[in-house]
């Protein structure tokens, strides 16, 4: 889903995140990057590389390489798996 890149920060264990603003009240955030690709107020299109994964240590039980990805609509969190295709 297209979007603006709204922030990106850093979160646990010095990983980046991304945070997009989809418009109408949608969000979305990438954490446990390692490097990012894109700036903020950048506009990014579905499918666009915003960054790569980093070599994440284990928290609780996951191992390396693995993406925080969040969905939300109007301040509330979604679930992306009805989202999926």
């Amino acid at each position: 889903m297209a979007g603006t890149v709204a922030l990106i920060s850093t979160c646990e264990r010095d990983m980046l995140q991304v945070s997009i603003d989809h418009g109408n009240d949608w969000q979305s955030s990438y954490s446990g990057l390692e490097q990012v690709v894109v700036k903020a107020g950048q506009k990014v299109t579905e499918n666009e590389i915003i960054g790569s994964l980093g070599e994440y240590s284990q928290v609780n039980g996951v191992k390396p390489n693995h993406l925080f990805f969040t969905m939300v609509n109007n301040g509330e969190p979604i679930d992306p798996n009805i989202y999926w295709k």
